[in-house]
């Protein structure tokens, strides 16, 4: 079976940055927490990361590089919890 060529949104890299006080400050989306329409296609686009040493594979600093584009499609949104806007 082809592997799919659409990079399916991955939200284990998505962060949320919270102040000292305990709320929340920001989200950080990494490119892998991303649906990005052939992001699977290596003509198309490459996940890398910075020279360097690394942690763990979830805290790696990576970018997305696009290589060739026709279209650019890139979309993602934040798990909300239902008690978050209380």
């Amino acid at each position: 079976m082809a592997r799919e060529p659409h990079q399916r949104a991955n939200y284990d890299y998505m962060e949320e940055r919270l102040q000292d006080d305990g709320s929340l400050e920001c989200f950080i989306f990494k490119p892998r927490a991303f649906y990005i329409v052939w992001g699977n296609d290596n003509r198309c686009w490459r996940i890398a990361k910075p020279i360097g040493p690394s942690t763990s594979r979830k805290n790696e600093e990576e970018f997305a590089e696009l290589l060739q584009v026709s279209w650019l499609e890139v979309t993602g949104s934040p798990i909300l919890e239902d008690d978050w806007y209380s």
